[in-house]
């Protein structure tokens, strides 16, 4: 059993929070544009796809919730065993799922928008890939958990977690994508552009790589999987680092709300796996 497992369960803790917290914060706001598009528009048309956004971080927070219970339990003073938890685990991923399953009518908004403004097919790419890349995978592992199926449960474990991470890539790169496509490719290798972007998409691109080595050594041997899962999260808090950093800089953060930036805490959690002693 490896040592220093106090630090990661800890950190882990912590990621989960971190994202808890950037989802109340959305949740806040949707709640408010929702009872103001009711109260001063008379109902949601034409915004209802900001409505179906509440729904869907108002189902995150469940499910994030479940996970920090269940986390407790497992963790906590008086520590149950993982079946005792297994369906909250398995809601709490559901729920992740269904939670980017609401990111349909914002796609097929900005398609609408699309036939006018050709750019805007990036942004329905995002929304598009990120549906594609996570919410299979999360809905067939929480199945397995759900029903206790262990067979494949490491493989499906190790595709969630590539699809997480190319996922959070797909929303950083093809924004950086659209910018160049804006202003020229040029734009992003010079001046305080380029200090934001190589630096940023080379870190976040080493996480997908590693995430992916880790995912197909998780489907054979877990233990030494473990190491690049920790390689891939310092990788993906790096990335947000850097990506914070150039955006405060540039005077940006409004900006940067709009990416993943919760998993900066991702940092922390990888530097804690890679000290794991066997």
């Amino acid at each position: 059993m490896p040592t220093n497992l106090k630090s990661v369960k800890i950190w882990i803790f912590v990621v989960l929070c971190s994202v808890f917290a950037y989802n109340l914060y959305y949740l806040i706001h949707g709640l408010q544009f929702t009872w103001w598009t009711y109260t001063v528009l008379g109902g949601p048309a034409p915004y209802y796809y900001r409505t179906i956004s509440s729904i869907g971080h108002t189902l995150r927070f469940i499910g994030l919730f479940l996970a920090l219970q269940a986390a407790y339990q497992v963790w906590g003073p008086k520590a149950k065993p993982f079946s005792a938890v297994k369906n909250k685990v398995s809601a709490a991923l559901f729920l992740e799922a269904a939670y980017y399953i609401t990111f349909t009518p914002g796609l097929l908004n900005i398609m609408d928008f699309g036939r006018f403004l050709p750019g805007m097919n990036f942004f329905a790419s995002i929304y598009f890939l990120q549906i594609l890349l996570i919410t299979p995978f999360l809905i067939i592992l929480s199945l397995k958990i759900k029903n206790e199926t262990k067979t494949g449960l490491q493989k499906w474990a190790g595709l969630a977690c590539v699809g997480y991470i190319a996922a959070i890539w797909v929303n950083i790169a093809f924004r950086w994508f659209f910018m160049s496509f804006q202003e020229g490719i040029q734009f992003l290798l010079t001046g305080i552009t380029a200090v934001g972007f190589l630096p940023s998409i080379f870190t976040l691109s080493l996480s997908l790589v590693f995430v992916i080595v880790g995912a197909i050594k998780l489907s054979k041997n877990g233990n030494i999987a473990i190491r690049w899962f920790g390689l891939s999260a310092v990788m993906l808090g790096t990335h947000f680092v850097i990506y914070l950093i150039y955006n405060a800089i540039g005077g940006m953060l409004d900006f940067a709300i709009l990416t993943e930036v919760w998993a900066v805490s991702f940092l922390g959690l990888g530097l804690s796996i890679m000290r794991l002693k066997d």
